[in-house]
């Protein structure tokens, strides 16, 4: 019983860090400078996009954006199978989930290697993490349809932390696939496998709205640079929604499959996405042939590139701090850098 939970829970890390892909307009090439990594399951961008933060096996890869060289590789005792990733908004620390169940959350900070661990004594599997842009709250979403909102007043602390003051979130009834805070810190906003896109109060933890996303699960979102935007994928579409008047524009976006990830240009005039499903093959999931990254331009849903050639499913993208690349990253087929200005 035990094996076939962890088999379970593996499964579902795997399919909640497929990243991105599509099919488009213009077919760019790749960068020659193709980097191998070791199978991984998150992908993250330092908030400055000076950083790529990869997780595989028991360690954290960071590479320096653009050039996809390795600046450094952190592993610590803490460390077990991390997957999903968070920084926090300085870029001096990260937040990682951890442990053969992926029930812990491991806070690693750069400057003085500190670690901190958050123990879950439920031992929920978690899917998502995210920080407030004050570094005041963290995120956890959990494959048990809950969100755990977490105070963490200095995020230095060296100690294992068991009780932190925490409020938990109700509302999804699937696996919470997305989390992000608006851009004041006072709402958090959340993405699910139950096709609804929901709106939390912070400092009391109350729901404030619900939005159903047509055309399936949402998987990925991704607030724009103005705080003004947000980007969701579900479905096999792209959708915008503006935070300011709550409308949504749906901007015909739209791929062959599920969108899987969502990222904005450092000036937020550019949308990269990506699309790709595992229904079958190892871990009992098929691959897609689909493979492939699209940029978009975000005011009219325009194709403006198409870029193909990793050989599994892509588990994330990035644009670098110029906006002149875009880093895709595949779970066992390594790193790429496309050029797109």
């Amino acid at each position: 019983m035990l094996l076939k939970k962890r088999w379970f829970r593996r499964s579902i890390g795997l399919l909640l860090s497929i990243g991105v892909l599509v099919i488009g307009i213009r077919r760019i090439t790749a960068d020659p400078n193709l980097r191998e990594i070791d199978t991984y399951f998150s992908f993250a961008a330092s908030p400055d996009r000076s950083l790529l933060a990869t997780t595989s096996g028991d360690k954290i890869t960071l590479w320096r954006l653009p050039a996809l060289t390795v600046e450094r590789e952190i592993s610590s005792p803490a460390m077990v199978e991390p997957r999903t990733i968070a920084w926090r908004a300085d870029g001096q620390a990260f937040a990682m989930s951890s442990g053969k169940d992926n029930d812990t959350v491991v806070i690693y900070d750069l400057g003085n290697t500190t670690v901190s661990i958050i123990v879950d004594e439920k031992s929920r599997f978690i899917t998502k993490l995210a920080w407030s842009p004050d570094a005041q709250w963290l995120a956890i979403g959990y494959g048990e349809a809950q969100i755990d909102l977490l105070h963490v007043p200095d995020g230095h602390s060296t100690q294992t932390l068991h009780l932190l003051p925490k409020k938990i979130l109700d509302g999804h009834s699937n696996f919470v696939t997305d989390l992000t805070f608006d851009a004041t810190g006072q709402m958090l906003i959340s993405g699910s496998y139950d096709g609804m896109i929901r709106q939390w109060r912070v400092d009391d933890g109350t729901l404030l709205d619900s939005f159903p996303l047509h055309g399936g699960d949402v998987k990925s979102m991704a607030l724009s640079p103005d705080g003004q935007t947000l980007a969701t994928g579900a479905g096999n579409t792209v959708r915008l929604w503006n935070l300011n008047d709550g409308t949504w524009r749906d901007a015909f976006m739209r791929h062959k499959e599920s969108v899987n990830s969502v990222a904005w240009s450092p000036d937020g005039q550019w949308l990269v996405s990506g699309s790709g499903d595992y229904h079958g093959g190892e871990y009992g999931l098929y691959e897609s042939k689909h493979r492939t990254v699209q940029v978009w331009q975000a005011s009219d849903g325009r194709s403006l590139f198409t870029f193909g050639g990793q050989e599994a499913p892509v588990a994330g993208v990035a644009f670098s701090a110029d906006g002149q690349w875009v880093i895709s990253g595949a779970t066992w087929d390594g790193l790429r850098r496309w050029k797109v200005k």
